[in-house]
């Protein structure tokens, strides 16, 4: 009889780490446990590691809505610093997080904005379509997506966009100077003007 031996599997070969490489945004979790570790630290000393990860989870398992609040607050703040320092996808993720937690219209419109910025067009209107069909009051989001579908030169839409802003604020300034843009590019100067 002959033996057979056991195939070992493959090994993978494990990537190597840009050290150049943007880190990931820490999770709604993770804010979480940054703030309310020490807290648990003080209130059990004698805990171990695995035991204040247990306590975390309990904790964060019945967080309320204000700590929801919170915590999504902490992911917009790092979403705005991060599209300040046009970081659009760690903002994008942020902003996500945040809406994760807190699902409110202006999140999905602040993804929108960092999509437009980091040039996903497609996915800036989208979200803009998104945060309007819970809010369709708001004329900046109105003026974005006009903004993003002339990007995109669809025209009758941006119009349409934009008329809606005007509707809304009829102050919007930025939306009539770029209605009177569109006018001026479909060759109806008289409509330009007004």
């Amino acid at each position: 009889t002959t033996t057979q031996q056991a195939k070992s599997p493959a090994k993978k070969v494990k990537k190597a780490k840009d050290p150049n490489a943007p880190k990931r945004g820490l999770s709604a979790y993770m804010f979480f446990a940054k703030d309310k570790r020490g807290e648990i630290k003080a209130k059990h000393p004698a805990y171990t590691l695995g035991e204040i990860g247990k306590a975390l989870g309990a904790a964060w398992g019945k967080l309320s809505d204000k700590e929801k609040a919170k915590t999504a607050k902490s992911y917009v703040d790092a979403g705005l610093a991060a599209q300040n320092s046009k970081d659009y996808s760690t903002a994008i993720s942020m902003y996500q997080k945040a809406y994760d937690l807190v699902p409110h219209p202006v999140l999905l419109f602040n993804i929108g904005q960092a999509h437009r910025l980091a040039g996903h067009v497609d996915d800036a209107i989208n979200f803009y379509l998104r945060s309007l069909e819970s809010d369709d009051t708001i004329a900046g989001t109105w003026y974005n997506l006009g903004a993003a579908y002339t990007v995109k030169r669809d025209f009758e839409l941006a119009k349409d966009a934009y008329l809606r802003a005007l509707g809304i604020d009829p102050k919007l300034n930025n939306a009539r100077y770029n209605l009177a843009l569109l006018y001026r590019e479909q060759n109806d100067p008289a409509a330009a003007i007004t």
